[in-house]
Parts: C-alpha cells; sequence; structure tokens
C-alpha cells in the first residue's frame, strides 16, 4: 500500500543511513523536513520520530486527533512530490 511505501521510504531508509553516519542522508532528510509548515512537520516528527498516538499528539499541540491526521496526510503528499514517489 502507499503507507507501506511511504514508511519504508522515510522511517527505515533514511534512518538507516543516517545511523551508518552518512550525513549527506541527514542533510536531505532535515531538507526535506524543513520544507513543510511548521504544524505539519510537528506532526510527523511526533509520528515518526516520538511514536506519538494521534491523542498525544493532539493534546501537545492543542489541536483534535483528525487535524493531526489531515495534518499528517498533508505532510506525507507534499514531501511525496518532492521525492517523486505517489505516497
Amino acid at each position: 500500500t502507499g503507507r507501506g511505501k511511504w514508511t519504508t521510504s522515510l522511517d527505515e531508509s533514511s534512518a538507516e543511513a543516517v545511523s551508518r553516519g552518512d550525513p549527506d542522508a541527514g542533510i536531505w532528510a532535515a531538507q526535506l523536513l524543513s520544507s513543510l509548515p511548521p504544524r505539519q512537520r510537528a506532526v510527523l516528527h511526533l509520528t515518526v520520530v516520538e511514536g506519538r498516538t494521534d491523542r498525544e499528539i493532539s493534546a501537545q499541540l492543542g489541536i483534535h486527533p483528525a487535524s493531526v491526521r489531515a495534518h499528517r496526510r498533508r505532510a506525507r503528499k507534499k514531501l511525496g512530490r518532492i521525492v517523486g514517489e505517489e505516497v
């Protein structure tokens, strides 16, 4: 599915490259994330990096869980367009 493709390409591949000490991978990931609006970037970070649930993210950011899902969807769609993948 699109979600599985996304999860593998951003979460695992980038994380593995960064953990191997590939500085270009870390720079690339940072540049991708900096292209997102702040709220989308925060939601994606809290989801991917910190492993937070929608409910936890909504409480931390002061938004509804449905808004968390919408921001995540928009962020993934934008990043997908940037890297040329259909998400």
